[in-house]
């Protein structure tokens, strides 16, 4: 009897801890975005005046839309809400400094001219199917376009960095790391988004695979946590150089 009680305390206590761990995980999980955004969006206040940038205003003006939606989001999450009309009005809202933070920084007339027009038919959708912000369910179709939108742009910006090959590190550039998180954002977001809405319209899907929900919680705000963690490091590391 003893050797039974000794051999199954220790199973018990281990199932015990695991079961806490897992529950530490959801829960930060479940607000990795908010953290991450709050992180980057303090990093920014601190060392704002030492990043001698013309770009730093609107990269501030992007971080305070995304975490102020996203707290917004989170504390009706937690107060058992409906939220998805704040998730589902953040891409199109953060458009708005995307759009003049391309314009000032692409050179090519090209990719100014690329800018305006996805940008104005991207709000034109906005108001077509306004409606949709709106919906019960979160919507992968704004931030599908949106992500698309990041993703043509950062591959214009590089492309510009390797042929007018301009004089300062590029690693020194706050615009350069902006554009690099977002990049690895985008591009996992691609992924999410367009696996989001299969499984959304899919239940053999769900129940097989993953409940959309899930995805978002683990996938797309662990990959915003990493993205803000990052380009969190590079405000800090640039505001520092002399």
């Amino acid at each position: 009897m003893l050797y039974y009680v000794i051999c199954i305390f220790p199973m018990k206590n281990e199932m015990y801890n695991q079961l806490i761990f897992l529950q530490v995980l959801k829960q930060f999980a479940a607000y990795s975005d908010s953290i991450g955004l709050a992180i980057v969006f303090i990093s920014l206040i601190v060392n704002y005046k030492n990043l001698l940038s013309s770009f730093k205003g609107w990269i501030f003006l992007f971080y305070l839309i995304f975490f102020s939606f996203t707290v917004v989001a989170t504390a009706f999450n937690f107060l058992d809400a409906n939220n998805n009309w704040a998730y589902n009005s953040l891409p199109v809202l953060l458009t708005i400094p995307l759009y003049y933070f391309f314009e000032k920084l692409h050179v090519s007339p090209y990719l100014k001219m690329f800018n305006r027009i996805y940008v104005l038919l991207y709000f034109l959708s906005a108001i077509v199917f306004w409606k949709n912000i709106f919906q019960i369910n979160l919507n992968p179709f704004f931030y599908l376009l949106f992500s698309f939108y990041i993703l043509i742009n950062s591959v214009g910006y590089l492309y510009e960095e390797m042929t007018l090959m301009r004089s300062q590190n590029v690693f020194n550039k706050i615009d350069f790391w902006f554009i690099s998180c977002l990049f690895f954002y985008a591009i996992i977001c691609v992924i999410v988004w367009s696996l989001f809405s299969y499984l959304e319209k899919n239940q053999i899907a769900q129940e097989k695979f993953m409940h959309p929900g899930h995805l978002w919680v683990y996938c797309h705000n662990t990959i915003l946590f990493i993205q803000s963690f990052v380009f969190s490091i590079a405000v800090f590391k640039i505001s520092s150089q002399k």
